[in-house]
């Protein structure tokens, strides 16, 4: 649960950093079902098929195409980022128990 809010409410502070106000309503409607396109196996970790789904969405809220593809890049750029810390901190925290 706390993922899925952390979720919606990065999505709309990337949109308000690129000055795009929308009601943080369809957050929570939109990511929900963008997420679960995206996890349609069609693609690798749901790319191009979250982008052109953020790009018609939003669209249809007014969005230009082009700053909801860019949101949607900042956040596959976000979620490789926190998993790679994962990672990262899986790996070092075996090592240090051996």
């Amino acid at each position: 649960l706390a993922a899925n809010i952390g979720s919606f409410i990065s999505a709309y502070f990337l949109f308000k950093s690129i000055n795009i106000n929308l009601n943080i309503v369809y957050f929570f409607i939109l990511i929900p079902l963008i997420g679960m396109i995206s996890l349609l196996p069609i693609s690798f970790s749901g790319l191009g098929v979250q982008d052109g789904a953020y790009m018609f969405f939003f669209s249809q809220l007014g969005v230009n195409p082009a700053k909801a593809l860019v949101i949607s890049v900042l956040s596959h750029i976000i979620r490789f980022g926190i998993g790679l810390m994962g990672g990262l901190i899986y790996l070092f925290e075996n090592r240090l128990e051996k």
